[in-house]
């Protein structure tokens, strides 16, 4: 029996439409992460660990303090409700454990900062900050990625030029992409809507390699893709490969580091996916766009997210009007 397909099944039957839907959208999203980013074999055997990572990455990616809470409030009612049929004793439903109690029974939303929209730096919480690399850093990372190469190169390069997160990344579709218009629609797994994106000369030439020149066409599952990014076995690529291509290419081009610890003691690293989307949206403020364009660009649902994510506060913008003159002066 599958629980979380069993879960959503009486959601649908006993629920809203609209709540049967947002359910499965969150727990589908939830199920992946876990899947691709701890060494749980099933949702049953997730720790209270595990989730206060997966509400920390929902953090990191910029997701708004209400957001982050919805997602838990849907987190805690799948595994309440696994608990109350577990002590039910229902035959229909064996969890195969002698004693079983939601990971989420130690969670306590008061005390969790990002359920709670208490300003603390991530790095004095987590052990980790956001990081941004420079353009010589990302193209070191380009010129030392791992078999194969033409692929891995393109990833790290559209990535870099789009902000994508790995996810988005790994959703795109060929059809999708514009190499000519140097424009990409992704798909936005923030907003639930389409952004686009923009890409220069590098990717162009890299994609052009890709598709064009018949680079993807050397890959057996070409044949039923229609995802740009795929393996040797699958039509499409995994978030969590796309995380160890970066990392990799990071160490051979000896530009990763440790910068921290999660609360496993598991080293955070200082080139990662997300170190990417960071360094995207940091040169675009280097570059004097507006924060409204910024905002736009990262997928964020608005302004204030971005202005945390980039590290603005007041002070910035008084220096900046000072900087640039003010209004009577």
């Amino acid at each position: 029996m599958n629980v979380l397909d069993e879960f959503l099944r009486k959601k649908k039957i006993r629920g809203k439409k609209s709540t049967h839907a947002n359910y499965k959208s969150t727990l589908s999203q939830y199920s992946e992460w876990i899947m691709n980013n701890t060494e749980r074999g099933t949702l049953i055997d997730v720790s209270t660990t595990d989730i206060e990572e997966y509400l920390y990455h929902l953090s990191q990616d910029g997701y708004r303090t209400k957001s982050i809470r919805s997602q838990y409030t849907a987190i805690r009612s799948f595994y309440s409700w696994i608990e109350e049929q577990d002590s039910n004793s229902s035959e229909d439903f064996n969890l195969g454990k002698d004693s079983w109690e939601s990971p989420c029974e130690y969670i306590k939303p008061s005390e969790m900062n990002i359920l709670n929209n208490k300003e603390k730096s991530m790095k004095a919480e987590y052990g980790g900050e956001n990081i941004s690399l420079s353009s010589e850093e990302i193209n070191q990372l380009i010129e030392n990625v791992p078999e194969p190469v033409t692929r891995n190169k393109l990833l790290i390069s559209i990535m870099a030029e789009t902000g994508m997160r790995r996810h988005e990344a790994r959703d795109v579709k060929i059809k999708k992409v514009r190499i000519d218009e140097g424009l990409v629609t992704i798909p936005d797994s923030k907003t639930g809507e389409n952004r686009k994106g923009t890409f220069g000369s590098t990717t162009k030439s890299l994609l052009r390699e890709w598709l064009i020149y018949g680079k993807r066409d050397g890959f057996k599952p070409s044949i039923r893709s229609d995802y740009l990014f795929l393996t040797t076995k699958s039509e499409k690529m995994s978030g969590k490969r796309i995380n160890e291509i970066i990392k990799e290419a990071a160490d051979n081009a000896g530009i990763q580091e440790v910068i921290g610890h999660d609360k496993r003691g598991n080293p955070r690293y200082k080139v990662t996916a997300h170190s990417l989307r960071h360094s995207f949206g940091m040169n675009l403020l280097e570059k004097g766009h507006d924060i409204r364009t910024i905002q736009e660009a990262l997928g964020h649902e608005d302004v204030d997210t971005t202005e945390k994510y980039l590290g603005l506060d007041n002070k910035d913008v008084t220096d900046s009007i000072k900087a640039k003159g003010h209004f009577l002066d």
